[in-house]
């Protein structure tokens, strides 16, 4: 084989090797930017749900507030029953963006769960009163304050609370 040979077969590899090259990296390019697409598209659907049960809280607690009105006093059980009494909108059940269900009642809320919800009478959210962590669960108030609380997708609780 001459040289001009050695130098021809030589240019040849190399450019198969750079289209190679350039093949690869546009369809690494390609994937990447598609799972980045799905991961921003996740992101964006589990925040949009989150907003929801924020105002999905705020729905219930006025509920409550506007059931301790009426009623002059009388407590919601603090019970699924309770729950499904405050916990509508227009004449149907508030549901959970992610379940697509009505909610959950939960006794302990600590341990509350994406689409549960805890709710009660003489308690407000842990973020309204000083010197607290803030986490958004609801602790003790006054005898006229009511809240509510629900665990988000995105970590933490949305919680709301009349005082």
């Amino acid at each position: 084989m001459t040289e001009s040979q050695k130098n021809t077969v030589t240019s040849i590899a190399l450019i198969v090797i750079g289209i190679s090259v350039v093949i690869g990296g546009y369809f690494l390019y390609t994937y990447a930017a598609q799972r980045y697409e799905k991961v921003r598209s996740d992101r964006a659907a589990l925040t949009e749900r989150d907003r929801a049960r924020k105002v999905n809280v705020s729905n219930i607690a006025s509920n409550l507030v506007a059931w301790q009105l009426v009623l002059q006093g009388e407590d919601v059980a603090q019970s699924q029953d309770g729950l499904d009494q405050i916990a509508v909108q227009k004449g149907e059940h508030i549901l959970d963006p992610l379940t697509k269900k009505p909610y959950v009642y939960t006794k302990n809320q600590s341990t509350m769960k994406v689409g549960e919800v805890y709710f009660g009478v003489g308690l407000v959210c842990d973020n309204k009163v000083n010197g607290s962590k803030g986490a958004g669960l609801l602790t003790g108030g006054s005898s006229r304050s009511v809240g509510v609380t629900t665990k988000l997708e995105s970590g933490g609780y949305a919680c709301q609370s009349n005082l």
